[in-house]
């Protein structure tokens, strides 16, 4: 049962300060409010939210916490042009939770949903996983790597979570994306009824498809805390369990929101 008082923290986190933004949620009289939401936000800004929150928060970052363990090897023996077989190009695109929050989509929602998570060792959201990683560092300073989602931070997939909710998960971003944020929204406050309020921030969360992100990031968050996530979502074994420490472990919150936030 969450306590009164808890607080947790989302974070969409871009390559860019104006299309990041964070936004913080509070355990308040048996219900979640939002209470604070920014943008555009610097790494000093994150850092000293993060330092202010109560000791045992939680924050998920939408943003990949790692790379392929593959990849990371393939590029170590290319500097030294080390003689090892070059692994597969599926193994060197995709890390271990990357298929398995597609598997999981699929088959715990109702027609499957085809999700696919974009690719940290060649796609673009390479470049804030580098400023993921530059936050990280100042955040954990001195301490092992742990990316599985048990300890400060996690790694959060908002449109994963949307669509596990049954709510749109595609079309919400830009300027031609509010009709869609405006459904998004609608849909969250049906199933969150009393338990969770946006206080005077409902018209940034239409205006911005990063303040969205970063409220459904909170959400999910929300999920962790509590112990709401998805069926069969953590990691399964030790080899899993070692490859989430370093990889990155997308969280996947459960199916019904109303449980999640209650």
């Amino acid at each position: 049962m969450p306590q009164w008082g808890m607080q947790v923290m989302g974070v969409d986190l871009a390559a860019a300060d104006n299309n990041t933004a964070l936004a913080v949620l509070e355990r308040v009289d048996s219900r979640w409010r939002l209470c604070s939401l920014s943008s555009p936000v610097t790494d000093e800004q994150i850092l000293a939210v993060i330092s202010a929150l109560p000791v045992g928060s939680r924050i998920g970052f939408d943003c990949p916490l790692g790379w392929p363990a593959s990849f990371v090897d393939f590029i170590a023996d290319h500097s030294t042009l080390a003689q090892r077989p070059v692994p597969a190009k599926a193994d060197l695109l995709k890390r271990c939770t990357d298929r398995r929050v597609a598997e999981l989509v699929a088959e715990q929602t109702n027609p499957p949903i085809r999700l696919t998570p974009l690719s940290v060792s060649s796609d673009r959201i390479a470049v804030p996983a580098w400023r993921m990683a530059h936050l990280e560092r100042q955040l954990l300073a001195g301490a092992a790597p742990d990316r599985s989602g048990t300890g400060l931070i996690a790694e959060v997939y908002p449109a994963a979570a949307l669509a596990m909710w049954q709510l749109p998960h595609r079309g919400y971003k830009g300027r031609d994306g509010r009709a869609v944020r405006e459904k998004i929204l609608a849909g969250i406050t049906q199933r969150a009824g009393d338990l969770l309020g946006f206080g005077d921030y409902g018209e940034q969360l239409l205006a911005s498809d990063h303040c969205l992100d970063a409220l459904l990031s909170a959400l999910v968050t929300v999920a962790i805390a509590v112990d709401q996530l998805a069926a069969d979502s953590i990691p399964r074994g030790s080899n899993e369990q070692e490859l989430a420490m370093t990889e990155g472990w997308i969280q996947l919150p459960a199916p019904d929101l109303t449980a999640v936030l209650g």
